[in-house]
This record gives structure tokens, C-alpha cells and sequence, in this order.
């Protein structure tokens, strides 16, 4: 008896370590909340999400790419002496365990020269790139 309760208050620690360690929740990099605003073919629009990064690393984002437009690109929103200015970026960084939005009035990917009409309800599949980091896809919903 006394070997059974020593099996089993062992069996208990290590599943205990394990738990602690961090097991079955392994670090990743995913979206959520990914949208575009809806727009006329040959027109500019934005796409919005959160990039969320669960790894122990920073995230290095340069670019993005898709079919969708003539161009893509990551833009940041810059605000000084009551002045708001738009800037293409070529790189962002995300902090390990971190969270970067991307919503009107700051972070978001410009699509210049649409190939096609966006209309609400469809959806547009993007890609982020990252150097440090597998292509992270995009499924974007069109909203108004």
C-alpha cells in the first residue's frame, strides 16, 4: 500500500511541474478581429485587427501582402502639435506577450487600387509577414 500512495502522490507532482511549465498551451502568434472597410473597386480602404503575440519573443511585422490590391502596405497614424499624419512603415515591433491594434485613427494595412468592389459580408484573405515568424493569414470580414 505504502508503494501506491508513492506512485500516486508522484504521478500527482509531475503532473503538477507540467501544468506549471506551461504544457498543452504552446507560444503563438494569431489575430482576431481581422475587417475591411468597405470600397469601390480602384479604391484605397484599410484592414483592422488585433496581432496578438504569445511568444517569449518580439514579433518583427514588415509587411503584408494579398490579391485584393495593386498595393498593400502597414501604415501607423502620427499625432504632434495638434497635427494627424499618416506614414507607411516598413517594420513593427510587438513586445513578447503583447497585443498591437490595428483600428481607425492608428495602426492598419493600406489597400491602394482595389482589384474588385469589397461589399459587407465578404471575406478577403491577407497575409502578414513577419522576420521572425511564419506568415500569420488574414481571413478579413468586409464590413460598411
Amino acid at each position: 500500500m505504502p508503494l501506491l500512495r508513492h506512485a500516486v502522490l508522484a504521478t500527482s507532482v509531475c503532473i503538477v511541474l507540467f501544468a506549471a511549465a506551461g504544457c498543452g498551451s504552446p507560444s503563438t502568434v494569431r489575430v482576431e478581429r481581422v475587417w475591411i472597410r468597405a470600397a469601390d473597386s480602384g479604391a484605397t480602404t484599410a484592414a483592422y485587427f488585433t496581432l496578438i503575440n504569445d511568444t517569449a519573443d518580439t514579433l518583427h511585422v514588415t509587411g503584408v501582402s494579398g490579391d485584393v490590391a495593386e498595393a498593400l502596405s502597414l501604415h501607423e497614424t502620427l499625432r504632434a502639435g495638434g497635427m494627424v499624419a499618416m506614414r507607411e512603415t516598413s517594420r513593427l515591433a510587438v513586445p513578447p506577450h503583447a497585443r498591437l491594434a490595428f483600428a481607425p485613427g492608428g495602426h492598419h494595412v493600406m489597400l491602394a487600387g482595389l482589384r474588385r468592389k469589397l461589399l459587407p459580408g465578404m471575406h478577403v484573405n491577407l497575409a502578414l509577414h513577419a522576420r521572425n515568424w511564419p506568415e500569420v493569414p488574414l481571413v478579413a470580414e468586409v464590413r460598411p
